[in-house]
């Protein structure tokens, strides 16, 4: 069950779907035809769930999904339909898991994932969607547990592993 208005046979201005119980399930703005400015998404309690932004039927700005309760999941920028910019991903408290840039639809620069505490737990350099650059993964109590570097997907060059105390446990070299 929807309701809006219709101008030449399309979808235009704001739209407003409901669950079969009459509650309100979606809110969305159309011009001529196509999806344009906010949609949000509700679940049965009345929650949102998501977020987003559209422009010309297609996603143009930030997209969020949310948790029952308001808590955000995920945050997503888009250019043009594409994954562009910031993406961050959350854990059910709310706590930062992986927060990551896009360009073009790929993983580009440094990517941070932490645990449940907050606690960084690996750096990855991405290039083009690739792991390319120094990768770094962390003990729970910040210390360094490995480092080791990457071109276009492939191990390259050195590596090591520590011990938690920060000794050297393992080094060696990866030739392409």
């Amino acid at each position: 069950n929807c309701r809006g208005q219709v101008l030449k046979g399309l979808q235009n201005s704001n739209w407003i779907s409901f669950f079969e119980s009459g509650q309100l399930h979606i809110l969305q703005n159309f011009n001529q035809g196509k999806l344009d400015g906010l949609y949000v998404e509700l679940d049965k309690n009345g929650f949102i769930t998501l977020q987003a932004y559209f422009w010309n039927d297609v996603l143009n700005g930030q997209l969020l999904r949310f948790r029952t309760g308001g808590r955000v999941t995920m945050e997503e920028n888009y250019k043009k339909g594409v994954l562009h910019g910031s993406k961050k991903t959350y854990y059910d408290r709310g706590q930062l898991q992986e927060d990551a840039q896009f360009s073009n639809g790929k993983k580009e620069g440094p990517s941070y994932w932490f645990d449940e505490e907050g606690k960084r737990m690996a750096t990855y350099h991405y290039k083009l969607g690739l792991f390319d650059g120094q990768q770094f993964t962390y003990y729970p109590g910040g210390g360094l547990k490995s480092e080791q570097n990457y071109v276009a997907n492939v191990k390259d060059g050195k590596y090591a592993d520590y011990f938690e105390n920060g000794n050297l446990r393992t080094e060696g070299s990866y030739k392409n």
